[in-house]
């Protein structure tokens, strides 16, 4: 909850109670959903903000600025000096903060915590195909498919 996250995106893809994307593009001005400025990721996840009120998190997909290979999101650790920067060419980042502690535990037994993790998803719209207005999903046979994304780690 308390790394810093910056994602370039101005809008994001609203959804509705049962968190499947409506078509419509929401900006992220002037809600919790604006990462245009890193912030930690904590400062507004319980916000009163009717976007967060079903899944109690960020479970939503940001439509990206930029074309081609561009810079997407830096999240970073004021603990461990710990940056991870995402390049993508995809057109949305899904940012993912676990609201529950997941059933199985994690490597050597640990239990992790509800909103102990985050998740950066590059991908095109969720629910594309019943959005005709998103880009397109469909692939014909034998039409090729390439994506590149890359995460990068430094040290702040």
């Amino acid at each position: 909850m308390d790394h810093t996250l910056l994602i370039k995106a101005a809008q994001f893809t609203e959804t509705d109670e049962h968190d499947l994307t409506t078509g419509r593009l929401l900006d992220v001005a002037g809600t919790p959903m604006d990462f245009t400025k890193a912030k930690p990721i904590g400062q507004d996840i319980h916000a009163d903000y009717y976007q967060l009120k079903y899944s109690r998190t960020y479970d939503h997909n940001f439509v990206l600025s930029g074309k081609g290979l561009t810079e997407a999101a830096v999240l970073s650790s004021p603990e461990s000096g710990i940056r991870m920067t995402c390049f993508t060419d995809q057109p949305g980042l899904q940012l993912y903060v676990p609201a529950n502690s997941p059933a199985a535990h994690g490597k050597n037994g640990r239990c992790y915590p509800a909103y102990g993790s985050v998740c950066l998803e590059t991908q095109h719209f969720p629910n594309a195909t019943s959005h005709p207005e998103f880009p397109s999903v469909i692939l014909t046979p034998g039409e090729p498919f390439q994506s590149k994304t890359i995460y990068h780690f430094s040290v702040v």
